[in-house]
């Protein structure tokens, strides 16, 4: 087997800080804040509140927000096993390239595949929602997560 160049691990090692610092800082953040999801559940429910949904179109958002936390929680288990196999080849002896290039493709596909919900998730929200009610609720959105700046994670409008 090849000799991997030094260069190899500095490179993979800046691509993974850089592609999943902010989901680092989100996952730490969930697990140490959980109790302060009431406070988030209660900021969305305000936000929905101000766009005068029908019950038909509060029942839909609903279920879409449950669905795609389901699919999301398990994603990011799937996300927290991949890293943590990616950790252990690299802390071995010796790195099997090979073997750390294919979790890193499997990474990327979760992170597109988490991206994919998120996309679906948006486009499904517009389409339940009348134009100047997507518009309002993205409007409402921008600084949904302000307060948390200080702690290092950011969040925004829906798009």
């Amino acid at each position: 087997m090849r000799k991997i160049q030094p260069k190899f691990f500095v490179i993979l090692g800046i691509i993974i800080f850089s592609q999943y610092l902010s989901l680092d800082k989100l996952l730490v953040y969930s697990q140490t804040h959980k109790k302060d999801y009431g406070f988030y559940k209660k900021r969305w429910e305000e936000v929905i509140s101000q766009l005068n949904l029908t019950p038909e179109q509060k029942d839909k958002i609903s279920k879409l927000r449950e669905d795609r936390q389901r699919a999301l929680r398990e994603l990011r288990e799937q996300f927290r096993n991949k890293r943590t196999q990616l950790k252990e080849e690299l802390d071995k002896d010796s790195i099997d390239k090979v073997k750390v290039e294919r979790i890193v493709s499997d990474i990327k596909d979760l992170m597109g595949k988490m991206l994919d919900k998120r996309i679906e998730e948006i486009i499904a929200i517009r389409n339940i929602l009348s134009l100047e009610q997507f518009r309002l609720l993205n409007e409402r959105m921008e600084g949904f997560y302000d307060l948390d700046r200080e702690k290092g994670f950011k969040g925004g409008k829906l798009r």
